[in-house]
């Protein structure tokens, strides 16, 4: 079968890459294995027929497959019926594989779009906070302005392995730093295993 066109879970397990043909009858699941002679009936429920995928854009994007970074990438598809998700990634040399939604991670680079508008890229990345001037805002209150007064970023766990110097994060910190310290707004990170983060943020 074409596995950039077809996903076929047979009693929950991949088969596309040993299937040569398959039809549904309405009832039932004849499938012909290559190599093989015979036709194999399985009832409705024990297949799972995924086509018609969707392209997936990953211009700009790191590819992770099992926290792997994925190389040389042409192609990613993903298949999707009904709760049920799987990529198919073709490599360089037209090699298809395929992958469960949760061995596939896609995350954006923060250093590929270069003209990203900077307050779009702070609002994103540090999490502006606003004040008021100096009274409490209402739903009618004209005069009250939203004007950026610091940044918070907020990091899963120590953030020592996503941020060290060794990780693309680490450049994105730099940029963000940058640009932070050109419109003279504090960065604040914070922790969600610190023991006095609360106390830092008041």
């Amino acid at each position: 079968m074409n596995l950039q066109k077809h996903v076929i879970i047979i009693n929950g397990v991949d088969k596309t890459y040993q299937v040569e043909s398959i039809r549904f009858d309405g009832y039932k699941y004849a499938v012909k294995f290559q190599n093989a002679d015979t036709v194999y009936s399985y009832n409705g429920d024990k297949v799972i027929w995924l086509t018609n995928p969707l392209p997936v854009e990953f211009k700009g994007c790191h590819v992770f497959v099992n926290g792997k970074k994925e190389k040389n990438i042409k192609v990613i598809s993903l298949f999707a019926d009904n709760g049920t998700k799987y990529y198919a990634i073709t490599y360089g040399k037209d090699f298809t594989k395929h992958y469960t939604e949760g061995e596939v991670d896609i995350r954006s680079s923060c250093l590929f779009e270069k003209n990203t508008n900077i307050l779009d890229y702070l609002r994103q990345c540090a999490g502006i906070n606003s004040r008021s001037s100096g009274h409490r805002q209402t739903p009618n209150d004209s005069q009250y302005h939203r004007q950026p007064v610091n940044g918070k970023e907020i990091n899963a766990d120590d953030g020592f392995s996503f941020h060290n110097e060794k990780t693309e994060q680490f450049q994105c910190d730099r940029l963000k730093d940058h640009i932070l310290k050109i419109y003279e707004l504090p960065l604040l990170r914070l922790s969600t295993i610190g023991h006095s983060e609360e106390q830092r943020i008041v």
